[in-house]
């Protein structure tokens, strides 16, 4: 391949609207004439697979994401694949709606793979949360915050504070490719094939890229195509290629 791929995994951290309220309480309707600033993207904190540091980027000294999404939309667009947990339907389409409402350059052609997907799919666990997937797998666990309060601090603009978000956020970046190594292989059904991207060849396992393999089953189809079932030699998964 001409360059090595890059398989990023990236997670946000994102501020609440902000808001006028006659009351407090349940069932209380709020519409949107209520918010006086808008919710905005503090941090992004994002890894590449194959390498140690984890990056960040926050939001500026005026609170503005403008120049943080400009900079990670060119990382995001210059990605093979971007994996986030539950990063389908919150931390692209933030990204997107926070692009959008800046009039960057649009971000319409992202291939991801969605872990919280992965594990709602292939698996039954008692959760799907990326804490406790990082537990029940043993590799390890969300940063405590110490709740909410974290989120008002940042937004009060203590540096301190924001440190510790993104600190917050790195952590949850690599606990999310652990958990993501964890998942693969056992996935029976895989959004993306990660392992051609691996190898620069279709033949070779979906999950890791390993040309190398066991032959468990071949039959020749209707078509006159021959189906293969193989058994990775590294990380055992399970796959078919048709010839």
């Amino acid at each position: 391949m001409s360059k090595d791929p890059k398989i990023m995994f990236f997670d946000i951290e994102t501020s609440p609207n902000e808001v006028y309220s006659w009351r407090v309480g349940n069932k209380i309707n709020l519409t949107p004439d209520n918010i006086i600033k808008e919710r905005r993207v503090m941090c992004i904190c994002w890894k590449y697979k194959g390498e140690g540091y984890t990056y960040s980027l926050t939001w500026d000294e005026e609170q503005d994401d403008k120049s943080m999404l400009k900079e990670f939309g060119e990382e995001l667009r210059d990605a093979d694949v971007a994996i986030g947990h539950n990063g389908d339907n919150f931390d692209i389409k933030w990204v997107k709606t926070r692009t959008l409402y800046h009039n960057l350059p649009p971000i319409n052609q992202v291939t991801t793979i969605d872990t919280l997907k992965l594990a709602r799919v292939n698996f039954n666990f008692n959760s799907n949360k990326l804490d406790y997937l990082g537990k029940v797998l043993k590799v390890g666990a969300k940063t405590e915050t110490g709740g909410y309060s974290l989120w008002t601090r940042v937004m009060d603009g203590e540096e301190e504070a924001m440190e510790e978000m993104v600190e917050y956020c790195r952590n949850d970046v690599v606990l999310l490719e652990d958990v993501y190594d964890k998942l693969v292989p056992h996935a029976a059904k895989l959004p993306v094939h990660i392992g051609s991207l691996l190898s620069g060849t279709r033949e070779c396992c979906p999950a890791c890229g390993e040309t190398e393999f066991y032959a468990i089953h071949a039959k020749t189809l209707a078509s006159g195509k021959k189906s293969l079932r193989r058994k990775c030699a590294d990380c055992h998964h399970l796959y078919r290629i048709y010839k």
